[in-house]
Parts: structure tokens; sequence; C-alpha cells
């Protein structure tokens, strides 16, 4: 089996049991761009459509971003900060001073606007891209006047 198949097997195996609740640990570890996606979609849409709570051990805030609503950041075995995925990241100078380093997304986000562009804070590179073609069309429509 591939590291994903691997993956998505311990998944299937968590979710045989059927509980509300799942804690996964580092469920990304060694996944390539496309596994990660394909884990990252089946737990949006536990999320989702079946309404399971579920709770992710992951270093990589990226992995994490996308999926999680809120975030329980621990610094030496004690709970820094507790908030929701929204609030958690507008503290520049909190997360700086506990090295707590930012989404892409956010990160990309906070460099358009000091560079003038208003780019809005998005969940998924996706959303990001198809805000920025939506943007490009319309002023290529401004331009030539449709």
């Amino acid at each position: 089996l591939s590291k994903t198949e691997k993956r998505l097997l311990e998944l299937a195996l968590t979710l045989i049991k059927n509980t509300d609740i799942l804690f996964l640990e580092e469920p990304f570890l060694y996944l390539d761009r496309i596994g990660k996606e394909k884990i990252k979609r089946i737990l949006l849409e536990l999320k989702k459509k079946y309404e399971k709570t579920i709770f992710i051990v992951d270093k990589n805030i990226d992995n994490l971003y996308s999926i999680c609503d809120h975030f329980v950041i621990f610094k030496n075995n004690q709970v820094l900060i507790s908030n929701t995925r929204n609030i958690i990241f507008q503290d520049l100078d909190f997360l700086k001073e506990n090295d707590i380093e930012l989404p892409s997304l956010i990160e990309f986000s906070y460099l358009a606007k000091k560079k003038g562009q208003n780019v809005p804070q998005f969940r998924d590179i996706k959303d990001l891209i198809k805000e920025v073609y939506r943007s490009v069309k319309e002023t290529k429509d401004e331009i030539s006047g449709d």
C-alpha cells in the first residue's frame, strides 16, 4: 500500500467505530499533495455531512487551517491559546512572540495587504485562485467594455 492508502485505511478503521468524535494524530504525515487533499476532503465531509467532531494533532498549521474551526495551541505543555480560526490568526504580535507560524494563505493575505492589495483570507487555495480569476476577469471586462 502507498502512504496515502495506509492513511485512508487507518481512517477507515477509525470510522468503523462510528463515534461522533474522532481523534487523529498527524493524519497528513508523509503524504504528497494529492494524498493530503484526499484526506482533507474526507475530513471536511465527515465534519459537514455527518456532523463529526474531529480532534487533530499536527505540527503543520497549513494542514489544519483549511479543516479546523477551532485551534488549541500548546507551548511547554500548557494551553497557550484556544480560540476560533478567525480570531487566533489576527494578533500578529502575539503569534510572533510565541513563534506560531501563520498559515500560508493568511500570510499571503497580509503580504498582499502590505502591497496595497485587499485579498480576503481564504480557507482553501482553490477559493483564493477562484477569487483572483474572478477579479482579473472583472478587470478585463471593464477594460474591454463588456
